[in-house]
């Protein structure tokens, strides 16, 4: 089952709607082409923390259930199939220009990893685009054959908490793994298990409790809560450097 769940939860999606712990969600095919998952978003919006390659073993490939059974996630399993979380920090590598081909790309529908690490450019996507092993990890963290959206990057600079980082982005994997969309089958349904996965005793727990690391300020939903607002955040200068992902009008 841990192969199943990991490929399920590593290979994120990124359109332009958000972290999924704190603010919106998305989920990807295993090509990395990137598709919006609005169920998801609202379940964990709504039942979220306080604050707010198929493997023919029999074993790996279930039981698909909702949630799924206790002891499925935590931090270790996270660190051992994926890396030890590390803080990210802000550099100047992004301009607007490189931002502006961002937007472009994922327009376009059908963007992959590769698309959008493409169109950033050498300097840019080397500045989103990093490996677990890296020093301090980078907005997107590259993992085989996939790879993981780190929302807690952005969050925990931020913030100036790593508490809070770490928090966000396990608790990101850990709701992919234990509420995934497939297994739930509803938006009802991924609600209900949001509930239970942050409550008392669930796998999700110690994580949404990190959040409140994060602090009140909502503004750092507008400023984290989509993936090219993350990599203008980390790098491109942070607040002074002024960059606009927005994507709407």
């Amino acid at each position: 089952m841990l192969k199943k769940l990991f490929a399920l939860a590593t290979i994120t999606a990124f359109t332009g709607l958000g972290a999924s712990t704190m603010v919106a969600g998305c989920s990807s095919t295993e090509d990395g082409t990137a598709t919006a998952t609005d169920a998801a978003t609202d379940a964990r919006r709504e039942a979220a923390a306080p604050r707010d390659a198929a493997d023919p073993d029999p074993e790996d490939a279930g039981p698909e259930v909702c949630p799924a059974p206790s002891g499925t996630f935590n931090a270790a399993l996270f660190e051992q199939e994926i890396g030890v979380w590390k803080p990210s920090v802000i550099a100047a590598a992004c301009t607007q220009e490189d931002i502006d081909k961002g937007k472009a790309a994922l327009a376009s529908g059908s963007a992959t990893f590769a698309s959008i690490k493409t169109a950033l450019g050498a300097t840019c996507g080397a500045c989103a685009f990093g490996k677990p092993t890296d020093a301090n990890w980078k907005p997107i963290v590259e993992v085989g054959q996939g790879a993981i959206i780190n929302w807690g990057g952005c969050f925990g600079a931020y913030s100036k908490s790593d508490a809070c980082g770490k928090g966000i982005t396990y608790g990101e994997v850990c709701f992919n793994v234990v509420c995934s969309e497939d297994d739930c089958g509803s938006q009802q349904a991924q609600q209900g298990c949001a509930r239970k996965a942050n409550g008392a005793g669930g796998d999700c727990n110690e994580f949404a409790a990190a959040q409140s690391s994060c602090g009140q300020d909502d503004t750092v939903n507008d400023v984290c809560g989509s993936l090219l607002s993350n990599i203008a955040f980390l790098c491109g200068g942070g607040l002074d450097g002024g960059l606009d992902a927005s994507t709407g009008p």
